[in-house]
């Protein structure tokens, strides 16, 4: 058979003597001599992949490379006709070098899409939760919309249940909907927008909190200066989507929160919440900035405001209810003794 294939001769695996060079491993400490695996986004020269052709032209070809020649092997191209040999083996190659290299593709096409154009989240999952935030639009009352990333979805999420009492507690009676989803860009939040999720749905007040996810993901080759720009050219091009889709709604622009878990992101959130503050007119547009209340002048966050130096605790959502609150009363009246607002949802993979 080798012969028919062409193979001369085959690498030899572990041995199950001892005394071979090629002897088989037993010692769990030697398991993994290699722990540090390549970057994905990294060539093997160790140039940085840094657009989207130099990844689909060299680096995902590598990728595939690596799988075939390390993980599933090569099927022969000079098989012999018959049914010794199931023909997938590219196949299923290509496939694998796809799935591992997924999120890195994901990061990568969102780097390259400027902030004010719509970019779709690929994975399973929020493909779902899109799915499931138009049968939201679709159902109940809206009255009060609020639309961001992980910051607001954690707030009103069936997943996260002591969020979710303090969201009824704080918002029953004014048909408030919860349509953040987490990890969301600008990019993503107008993907949304402009494919349904808030067509038709004739809220009176919109809630808007957004952009960190894209000053996190900022490198230190991006420049603040531009991730700035850029930041605030897609919070606008939001609030813009919103008022052609909404064209009576009063929105509520939220400053981005301080964070701790990488404080050197603080001068670039403080640079764009003074940029955003510009978009406001008070009256169509309302500015709120409640970050002096979670943090101090260097933006070190207060003690029991923030779960983890980014997302807030209850302390921290309460903190901007009781902000939110008097708005809601001046624009809407007092709230109502029953709430029509659709069902709350969570996620999908929980």
């Amino acid at each position: 058979m080798m012969a028919q294939l062409g193979i001369n001769s085959l690498r030899p695996g572990p041995s199950g003597n001892e005394s071979a060079p090629n002897r088989a491993n037993y010692d769990e400490a030697k398991a993994n001599p290699f722990p540090n695996l390549p970057d994905v986004l990294t060539l093997e020269s160790g140039r940085k992949v840094t657009t989207a052709d130099v990844w689909w032209k060299e680096r995902r070809p590598e990728i595939v490379e690596l799988f075939e020649r390390e993980v599933l092997g090569r099927v022969p191209h000079d098989v012999p006709k018959g049914h010794i040999l199931h023909p997938v083996g590219r196949h299923a190659t290509r496939a694998l070098a796809s799935i591992v290299a997924s999120a890195a593709v994901t990061s990568l096409s969102a780097a390259q899409v400027p902030a004010d154009q719509p970019a779709a989240r690929t994975d399973e999952n929020s493909r779902i939760a899109h799915t499931q935030l138009l049968e939201k639009a679709r159902g109940g009352r809206i009255d009060v919309y609020f639309a961001g990333d992980s910051i607001t979805r954690r707030w009103g999420a069936t997943d996260r249940p002591g969020f979710l009492a303090n969201w009824t507690s704080n918002f029953f009676g004014r048909n408030a909907a919860n349509f953040g989803w987490g990890a969301d860009t600008t990019q993503n939040i107008l993907w949304r927008l402009h494919n349904g999720e808030l067509d038709n749905v004739h809220p009176r007040v919109i809630v808007l909190q957004a952009g960190t996810n894209n000053i996190g993901n900022m490198t230190s080759s991006d420049g603040e200066a531009a991730v700035v720009a850029d930041v605030t050219r897609g919070i606008k091009a939001i609030m813009d989507t919103m008022r052609s889709k909404a064209p009576t709604a009063t929105i509520i622009l939220t400053a981005i929160f301080p964070r701790n878990d990488d404080i050197k992101l603080m001068p670039a959130i403080d640079q764009t919440n003074r940029n955003l503050s510009t978009l406001a007119d008070g009256k169509t547009i309302r500015f709120l900035n409640i970050n002096d209340k979670l943090a101090d002048r260097d933006g070190t966050l207060y003690e029991g405001v923030m779960d983890d130096g980014l997302h807030p605790a209850l302390a921290g959502y309460q903190i901007w209810a009781d902000a939110l609150k008097p708005i809601f009363t001046e624009l809407l009246g007092p709230p109502g003794a029953e709430d029509d607002a659709p069902p709350p949802t969570g996620d999908p993979s929980r």
